[in-house]
Protein backbone atom coordinates (compact mmCIF):
# COMPACT_ATOMS: atom_id res chain seq x y z
CA UNK A 1 0.00 0.00 0.00
CA UNK A 2 1.26 3.49 -0.82
CA UNK A 3 1.97 6.07 1.81
CA UNK A 4 1.60 9.77 1.07
CA UNK A 5 3.92 11.99 3.03
CA UNK A 6 3.56 15.71 3.57
CA UNK A 7 5.20 18.39 5.66
CA UNK A 8 7.96 17.37 8.05
CA UNK A 9 7.49 13.65 7.34
CA UNK A 10 8.14 14.26 3.64
CA UNK A 11 11.20 16.42 4.35
CA UNK A 12 12.60 13.79 6.72
CA UNK A 13 12.07 11.00 4.17
CA UNK A 14 13.79 12.93 1.38
CA UNK A 15 16.64 13.86 3.69
CA UNK A 16 17.12 10.20 4.66
CA UNK A 17 17.19 9.12 1.01
CA UNK A 18 19.85 11.70 0.19
CA UNK A 19 22.02 10.95 3.23
CA UNK A 20 21.78 7.16 2.88
CA UNK A 21 22.50 7.07 -0.88
CA UNK A 22 25.41 4.83 -1.86
CA UNK A 23 25.32 4.80 -5.69
CA UNK A 24 22.66 7.09 -7.11
CA UNK A 25 19.83 9.51 -6.33
CA UNK A 26 17.05 10.17 -8.84
CA UNK A 27 14.56 12.90 -7.98
CA UNK A 28 11.61 13.29 -10.37
CA UNK A 29 8.87 15.80 -9.70
CA UNK A 30 6.59 18.01 -11.80
CA UNK A 31 7.07 20.73 -9.19
CA UNK A 32 10.15 21.27 -7.07
CA UNK A 33 11.25 24.05 -4.79
CA UNK A 34 14.53 23.42 -3.05
CA UNK A 35 15.29 25.22 0.16
CA UNK A 36 18.85 25.86 1.35
CA UNK A 37 18.91 22.67 3.42
CA UNK A 38 18.33 20.41 0.40
CA UNK A 39 20.63 22.48 -1.81
CA UNK A 40 23.40 21.86 0.73
CA UNK A 41 22.61 18.13 0.78
CA UNK A 42 22.76 17.94 -3.02
CA UNK A 43 26.05 19.88 -3.01
CA UNK A 44 27.52 17.16 -0.79
CA UNK A 45 26.44 14.49 -3.30
CA UNK A 46 27.79 16.51 -6.23
CA UNK A 47 31.18 16.46 -4.57
CA UNK A 48 31.17 12.66 -4.25
CA UNK A 49 32.12 10.99 -7.56
CA UNK A 50 30.79 7.60 -6.37
CA UNK A 51 27.17 8.87 -6.22
CA UNK A 52 25.23 9.76 -9.38
CA UNK A 53 22.70 12.58 -8.88
CA UNK A 54 19.92 13.30 -11.37
CA UNK A 55 17.09 15.77 -10.79
CA UNK A 56 14.28 15.86 -13.35
CA UNK A 57 11.60 18.51 -12.94
CA UNK A 58 9.26 20.72 -14.87
CA UNK A 59 5.73 20.79 -16.10
CA UNK A 60 4.31 22.37 -19.21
Amino acid sequence: MSTFLTGDALNDAIDSIIVDAKKFVYITSPYIKLDNHFKERFDLIKGDPSIYLQILFGKN
